[in-house]
């Protein structure tokens, strides 16, 4: 079962760097494909859930330089990347406000 926090965080991070709707963000939804991310939107979300993602967590969801697109994976892969560094609930109060914070985009 999964951690509605760790959802609900992801989600408005998604929600606040891409402009989409929340109904939009759905687990198997790809970030590219699907909701519209940029290689540049991937590395802001990464930045923005960096305190809650594995060390190695660019290197697991960014493709090398020699093949792959930037947010060629899911919802659901970065949801249980967060999940398997820690668990939100404890660090709610903090991260829920500073992981969803507000950008101007060009």
């Amino acid at each position: 079962m999964r951690d509605m926090l760790v959802v609900e965080l992801v989600e408005n991070v998604l929600v606040d760097v891409l402009e989409v709707h929340p109904e939009t963000v759905l687990p198997h939804a790809r970030l590219s494909d699907d909701l519209g991310a940029t290689r540049v939107d991937v590395l802001v979300i990464l930045q923005r859930l960096e305190d809650v993602l594995p060390a190695d967590a660019l290197e697991r969801l960014m493709p090398s330089q020699a093949g792959g697109r930037a947010g060629s994976f899911s919802v659901e892969d970065l949801v249980e990347l967060v999940e398997s560094k820690t668990s939100v609930t404890r660090f709610a109060g903090g991260l829920l406000a500073g992981c969803v914070r507000s950008t101007s985009r060009p």
